[in-house]
Formats: structure tokens, sequence, C-alpha cells
């Protein structure tokens, strides 16, 4: 067995650092809940919600060693509220961002500020029209029909290794087998094929308790995601079936870019747990020509080994083939424990990638490797 490089040696104490922050960050998220629901002198009914999900990561691309404090983008930090008047249809929900330093935004050469809030942060800037209690319709920011169609997900890990497998490390590229930096990064590989948010037109069928019929149309303009233009459709399924929770959806996109063809891209995902083992599958997967294909699975179990919450354990893995240039493909495997801590409802999560790639002109570059740290806390 060959010993452990001497980067990793000097990444250790950094991790128990990163851990200490983790606990003082425990420690001040109290138990008390803020006054989250409120109605104002016009008869308003207002509700503030969001979450913080601060994250230490350190990645391996074969040669050196990046590792830096950063925010979770596979759970950003967010702050947003929603309002509407008791009894009247129309409402009103703004969510963004804080600009804080992305898990997937860092690389070899480039280390963001650690705050910078632009208004690509806007998640959510929107006016919805409840026609009756099935039937919505919304305009502006939010998100698309097929947002979260690859994103079924019963695993309970969701916020340490999920269908997004760039969140971890992104922004970081890959070496050549010489060792000379690609130019190809993490997060220009691999692809889930799901729906953006947008500013859009949207309109919400709940035709069942358990099935949701979506369709939206909308463009990118606000965010800097491309002048393409979006029609797309999701159905989205989640109910108790005698000892199995389900979740399954499906998204069908049309892109109109500002040059070239138009294009279709086709994502679905299935999600079942077994409650009283805690055993759960996930699968996912879509389709985009040009675009190529990809193919994800995750199998994990949830478990109550202490008083404290839930504890789940998953492993995962992903294929892609041509996402990034005829020819090309891309592996990646994961795992990822999680404690979730009743008490303040707190998420404290370790997650582990490895990524593999290869092009036809570099041949297989080198592995990367990552791993994760952090904690989430909703309010």
């Amino acid at each position: 067995m060959s010993a452990m490089p001497l980067s990793t040696w000097i990444a250790w104490p950094r991790s128990v650092a990163a851990l200490g922050a983790l606990a003082l960050f425990l420690l001040t998220a109290t138990t008390a809940q803020a006054e989250q629901d409120w109605t104002g002198p016009l008869g308003r009914h207002t509700t503030f919600y969001g979450l913080l999900s601060p994250s230490y990561v350190s990645v391996d691309d074969g040669a050196d060693r990046s590792s830096l404090a950063v925010d979770a983008a596979q759970n950003p930090s967010r702050f947003g509220f929603r309002t509407r008047k008791p009894g009247r249809a129309f409402g009103f929900r703004f969510e963004t961002g804080l600009g804080t330093r992305q898990s997937d935004g860092f690389s070899q050469t480039t280390t963001p500020d650690p705050i910078d809030l632009t208004k690509e942060d806007i998640r959510w800037l929107e006016v919805s029209w409840n026609m009756d209690e099935t039937h919505t319709l919304s305009v502006g920011q939010g998100a698309m029909a097929s947002h979260d169609a690859a994103g079924s997900d019963l695993s309970g890990t969701d916020m340490a290794i999920n269908v997004s497998v760039p969140d971890m490390a992104g922004g970081i590229q890959f070496r050549s087998a010489g060792g000379a930096l690609s130019g190809i990064a993490v997060g220009d590989v691999y692809k889930t094929f799901d729906g953006l948010r947008r500013v859009r037109l949207r309109y919400d069928n709940q035709i069942t308790d358990a099935l949701q019929f979506s369709i939206a149309a909308g463009s990118g303009r606000l965010q800097n995601i491309g002048a393409d233009d979006v029609f797309d459709t999701g159905f989205y399924y989640s109910a108790a079936r005698g000892t199995f929770d389900v979740q399954a959806s499906v998204g069908l996109s049309h892109i109109r870019p500002a040059t070239g063809a138009s294009f279709c891209e086709l994502v679905g995902s299935a999600s079942v747990l077994h409650r009283s083992s805690g055993w759960n599958l996930t699968l996912s997967g879509g389709f985009a020509d040009p675009g190529g294909t990809g193919i994800y699975a995750k199998f994990g179990r949830k478990l109550r080994w202490l008083p404290w919450g839930v504890t789940a354990l998953s492993i995962d893995h992903i294929l892609n083939a041509d996402t990034f240039g005829a020819g090309t493909s891309a592996t990646a495997w994961g795992a990822a424990i999680v404690q979730h801590l009743d008490r303040p409802n707190v998420d404290i999560f370790l997650g582990l990638r490895r990524y593999d790639s290869r092009t036809p002109s570099l041949g297989t570059l080198q592995t990367v490797t990552a791993y994760q740290i952090g904690a989430l806390w909703r309010f």
C-alpha cells in the first residue's frame, strides 16, 4: 500500500479546524424558533424562511490539493418570504441567495470573494394567482416546470451527494496525463438535464393529492445562463404506498438558443424508500440531442442509531456520455453520511466524491477526488 501523500496529511488539520467551526455553528443554533409568521397592518399573512449551509471542501486533482471554506452548492444559503392576504387569490414570493462563495465556484486558479451578492442570486421574484385549490398561475423569476425533475430523492443524503455531482467541486479543472491543467472543469463534464430557474410564466395543476402537472415558458435573461428561450412541462408524483414512500418525476424541455438550432431535453427520476427498514433506491436519467446522456443511481439506508435523530448513509454512481463533446465520457462515485439533529433541526454531513473523465483528444484525464464536511440549518 502506498504512503499517504504529504498534501493529504497537511489537509487534515484544516479539516479538524473546520469541524470545530461546525461545532460552534451548532452551539449557536438554538432550539428557540424565530417569529416566522407575521400578519401585517393590512391583513396580509407573511411567512419568512431560509437556511444556512456552511461547509469545508478539500479537492485533490492528482497533482495539487485545493481546500476552502465555502457554502454548500447542493443547498445554498438563502432567505425568503411568502405573503398572501387570507381569502385572496394573489400572492407574492421573494427568495435570494446570500451571495456566499459556493463549493462549485472555486478552482486551482480562482478563489472567489467570500461574499458577492448580485442579481444572479435572486431565486424567486414572482406573483402567483391561485385560481382555485388545484390551479395556480405564476409569473416572474422562479423554477421552470422541469426544475427538479431529475431530483427525486428519498435517501436523506441529498444535502451531501445527489444527482448534481459537480456541486461539490464543479470549478476544479481536470489535469491531463502529463499534469497540465486541461481547461475542462468538473462542472463542464456532468449534466443532470434538469430545468433551471428563469423569468417565466408557469401554470400548475394539482391533478390529485399525489400527482402534479406543470407547464412553463421562460427566458434566461435575468441570470447569467444564456439568452435562450425555453418551453417545458413536468409531472411530479409523491405518495405513500403500503410500507413504501415513492417519488417520481419526468420533465421535457424545448430549448431555443440565441444562436444555433433548437433542441429538446428529456429527464426523469424515481426514488423508493421502505419505511420500516430504511433501505432506499434512487434512479435518474436524462438525454439531449445534442447534449449527450446521463444515468445516475443511488443506494442508501436510514437508521435510528442515535437518540438525537435519523442517520442516513448512501453510495451513488453517475455515467455521462457525449456531454462535453462527441466521444467524451465521464463517471463519478460518491459516498455520504448525514446525521440529522431533531433539535435544532440541523443536518451534519460528510460527502466523498471521485471524478473520472476521458476525451478523444486528451485521452484519460487524471482522477479528481474530493471530500466535504458541513452542516445545514433550516429556519
